[in-house]
């Protein structure tokens, strides 16, 4: 297996660590987690700045590195890892705005389990470019899809959990400029906040 492939798995399941967020809102208020993702995000953001400036913090620094070290070669030129930093803050911004844990949950795990298997799938099968984003592939994709559909199936009935899966693989293979770990939980928060 080629080293880009087991960087893209290995940042895969960092992504899937985030099921653990999914997990403790279950047992949190909606101001609680908020409370928890603000402290996340303001430590992301330190963790970030004092990587940069070579400022060594015990614990930070160990999570910091690993996180360096599975990042994409854009990311570590620019000194900074932002997928936690737009993890923690797109997650914040969806709870303030619907104020509701469930969008909240279903949010998060469209990022976590569609996108994650995106990657994966769409760095190991992928054969077949998205003629608008030649960076993406149709077989990740449609694993995205599925595998975000069955994770929000739990929560959600089918057609809505559809629905939120579909809207956030398109967001996912639009190729904004901004990073997905921050377009996909605004845009699926959204438009099920809207429509619920």
């Amino acid at each position: 297996m080629d080293s880009v492939v087991q960087n893209e798995l290995r940042r895969k399941a960092a992504h899937f660590s985030g099921v653990l967020w999914v997990l403790a809102s279950y047992y949190l208020t909606v101001g609680q987690t908020m409370i928890v993702l603000l402290i996340f995000l303001f430590l992301s953001i330190i963790s970030a700045s004092s990587y940069r400036q070579k400022i060594r913090i015990p614990v930070l620094n160990n999570i910091t590195d690993y996180l360096y070290s599975i990042a994409r070669e854009n990311e570590q030129k620019l000194g900074l890892h932002l997928g936690a930093i737009y993890f923690f803050a797109s997650l914040a911004l969806v709870l303030f705005i619907t104020q509701d844990l469930e969008i909240f949950r279903i949010a998060a795990l469209v990022l976590i389990v569609g996108d994650g298997m995106a990657g994966i799938f769409g760095v190991v099968y992928g054969k077949t470019k998205l003629p608008w984003n030649p960076n993406k592939t149709l077989e990740g994709s449609i694993a995205g899809f599925i595998g975000a559909a069955i994770a929000i199936s739990f929560i959600l009935p089918i057609n809505y959990a559809f629905l939120a899966a579909f809207v956030g693989i398109v967001i996912e293979t639009i190729g904004w400029k901004l990073n997905d770990n921050l377009t996909v939980p605004l845009g699926v928060g959204l438009v099920l906040w809207l429509l619920m």
